[in-house]
């Protein structure tokens, strides 16, 4: 980028080995920065208007409803490879056979490849509900599941994810059970914008149990996802840190479903707490209400400022006033017939 900016001005010079650095040292508000790839798509819509607008949808509906803050509920799934562990140091010898340094050693890893989704639902009540478990699959084997069972509902799909089907029996059989507000009130339910959850079954489903359904905007959940900010990101670090301490057990065995059910269960245990459930929110802007601390955040991006429109003070008296204006054209036609009087004298 930089020859392309360079050959632009009409320079050919070339850049020298060290422009880079006498730029930073030039330019003392920027620096080095590592880049962290996202899809093109999340970052163009990600603009201040559209996170402006659903905020704004979001308080209409919470105030037409007289929706409490205990009765926000953010549904949201998330992925997981039941057999993947992170990189993680250890202790090795730094040399190789030929006496070279290392700084990489190769661990052994089930890399057991089958993935499974997790549909979780938290609320700004510092409650959640049980979680639902997706396998691949048509229906599911009692032999993948342990003995000691987690309270959770499973189920499978061949495409290892959510659909219209599983949404809807999620919401009668467990959603609605679980997070039923007392007296008439109305429950708010955010989730991705995703096609199997907008069918019309699931939002007829949901308004006939006083649930008010909101989706996020299209390609915004980085920064207004309540789950995805602070509650996935752990809860799977976890995971993998107990199936590292497993592997290490049964000689990096594949796992098994069983396995999953175990320790997904104890990582959960341990990370899903109320005060993150409170974070959550606070980081979505959504409870306290506060749309200008997601606006503010470097990933949104700023409208430019509009142009000031012109004030009448702004104008130059000989455009603004009109009769000054008539007036002065009328006193100086009258001192050019004066002086063309005093000429022919």
């Amino acid at each position: 980028m930089a020859i392309s900016i360079q050959r632009a001005a009409g320079s050919e010079a070339g850049l020298g080995r060290k422009w880079l650095y006498k730029f930073l040292e030039k330019y003392s508000t920027c620096g080095s920065l590592l880049g962290d790839p996202h899809e093109a798509l999340r970052v163009n819509e990600a603009t201040e208007e559209n996170v402006r607008a659903w905020f704004g949808l979001f308080s209409s509906y919470r105030d037409q409803y007289r929706v409490l803050d205990c009765n926000i509920w953010k549904l949201d799934e998330h992925g997981l490879c039941i057999g993947k562990i992170n990189p993680r140091k250890v202790v090795g010898a730094t040399k190789d056979k030929w006496g070279k340094l290392r700084k990489r050693t190769k661990m052994r890893n089930p890399e057991t490849r089958e993935w499974v989704s997790i549909v979780e639902c938290i609320s700004a009540g510092q409650t959640f509900t049980q979680p639902l478990i997706i396998f691949e699959g048509v229906n599911v084997n009692i032999d993948w599941l342990p003995d000691v069972l987690p309270p959770y509902k499973y189920t499978a799909d061949p495409t290892v994810s959510i659909n219209d089907k599983i949404a809807i029996a999620w919401i009668n059989e467990r959603f609605v059970p679980q997070t039923r507000p007392r007296g008439v009130h109305y429950r708010i339910l955010l989730f991705d914008q995703h096609a199997t959850h907008l069918s019309d079954k699931f939002e007829q489903a949901c308004k006939k149990r006083r649930t008010i359904t909101l989706p996020l905007p299209a390609h915004t959940s980085d920064i207004l996802q309540p789950c995805d900010l602070t509650m996935f990101s752990p809860i799977k670090g976890k995971y993998k840190d107990k199936l590292y301490e497993l592997c290490q057990l049964n000689d990096s065995e594949p796992t098994k479903k069983k396995d999953f059910c175990r320790l997904y269960h104890e990582a959960r245990k341990e990370t899903f707490k109320p005060s993150n459930y409170e974070t959550a929110f606070k980081k979505a802007g959504l409870v306290p209400f506060d749309p200008q601390s997601v606006i503010n955040r470097p990933e949104v991006i700023k409208q430019p400022p509009q142009p000031r429109e012109p004030q009448p003070d702004d104008l130059p008296p000989c455009i603004y006033d009109a009769k000054a204006l008539e007036k002065d054209l009328y006193h100086l036609d009258k001192e050019r017939g004066a002086c063309d009087t005093h000429g022919e004298d």
